[in-house]
């Protein structure tokens, strides 16, 4: 009768959010073991990039970190009235694709003056501009 296609798509939505309702648990554990994994992973590899480097530049970035979390917002002056870094701010100028290309093609005529012999018959600027127009394509 009316309303059976109603009730009938309700049964099934409501079937559907008990069953994400109890399998919840299971959901949050097997992501909780996945980010350990991910954390251990991701601790290993910063613990041998910090000791891959020199002692007084590790504890100079970690001093520029604590600075930073420890500021209050909005985090532009300390109290000592210095402007406080941020360490996780990018501020340098990376090269367009032409000036990369003028590198390349310098580096390929330094490598035919010096006669540096050819593994293939492309040279790898120009391997790699073809990269690029590749990626681009």
């Amino acid at each position: 009768g009316p309303g059976t296609r109603s009730d009938s798509l309700e049964a099934h939505f409501g079937y559907h959010n008990w069953k994400k309702y109890t399998n919840m648990g299971d959901t949050l554990w097997s992501r909780y073991w996945t980010a350990l994994k991910d954390r251990n992973c991701q601790r290993e590899a910063h613990q041998g990039l910090t000791d891959s480097l020199p002692p007084d530049l590790v504890d100079k970035w970690n001093g520029i970190c604590v600075a930073w979390e420890n500021a209050p917002h909005p985090k532009e002056v300390a109290e000592d009235g210095l402007k406080i870094v941020n360490p996780f701010s990018v501020k340098r100028e990376y090269m367009t694709q032409a000036q990369v290309e003028v590198e390349l093609a310098l580096e390929d005529e330094m490598m035919e003056q010096k006669g540096i012999p050819l593994h293939n018959q492309t040279r790898p600027g120009k391997f790699i501009l073809m990269g690029l127009a590749l990626k681009e394509s």
